[in-house]
């Protein structure tokens, strides 16, 4: 069981490695010509794109930069705190997801070890209740 709890938790932590494509372009163009890099928050969600090495390049081809993309500044218009909780969503849903099965291999011990102590609880009842009635 321990064994079984410990491969399903390498696998959630390997997942994201797993996940993230090498192939991927450094920039989409969506269908709305709207150039995308791989630090924008819609990066992941565009699925229909051209792909391109550089953001000049996108831009060149006649695509634009997003409402919210960030300016020479690095901050965007509708930045309301720090970058590091652009991600935070997905993240929080990892964290959980890995609790939850931690959780769940430590509750299912915990009823392994009272299980046999129920069983090791009724076998001394078994025997007190037929211990007078021995054959001999």
């Amino acid at each position: 069981m321990r064994s079984t709890a410990h491969c399903l938790l390498l696998l959630i932590l390997c997942a994201p490695a797993f996940t993230q494509s090498a192939a991927q372009p450094a920039v989409k163009k969506s269908e709305q010509g709207i150039c995308h890099d791989r630090g924008s928050a819609t990066y992941k969600r565009t699925k229909h794109f051209e792909p391109y090495d550089r953001m000049d390049a996108c831009l060149a081809s006649g695509g634009r930069l997003a409402k919210n993309a960030p300016g020479e500044d690095g901050k965007t218009a509708e930045s309301t705190g720090p970058s590091w909780l652009n991600g935070i969503g997905k993240k929080a849903a990892v964290i959980v997801g890995m609790l939850v099965i931690v959780g769940g291999a430590f509750l299912l011990s915990r009823r392994k070890g009272a299980g046999a102590s129920q069983a090791v609880a009724q076998d001394d009842l078994e025997r007190n209740r037929w211990e007078g009635n021995r054959r001999e």
